[in-house]
């Protein structure tokens, strides 16, 4: 019997402040961010996966770090 793939979500959120207080993160002039990147189950929400980066990476290789073959992945695939 073949089970049917669940839907994988992804998203990210960035959380800016002050430059002084994440030097390490520098984002867009006198800001500095972090942002989380989360996978969530589609059928309870879940997350499955978080990964925390600079406010400034690009969200497209970080969401292929978050797929699953276990799951139907949506956002950032494409045929290499």
């Amino acid at each position: 019997m073949v089970r049917s793939k669940e839907l994988l979500l992804i998203d990210s959120t960035t959380m800016t402040v002050g430059k002084t207080r994440l030097p390490w993160a520098p984002y867009h002039g006198e800001r500095s961010a972090v942002k989380l990147h989360v996978a969530l189950q589609d059928r309870n929400m879940q997350p499955l996966k978080v990964t925390e980066t600079i406010g400034s990476k690009h969200d497209g290789p970080i969401s292929e770090s978050l797929e699953s073959i276990d799951f139907i992945n949506g956002y950032g695939s494409r045929l290499r």
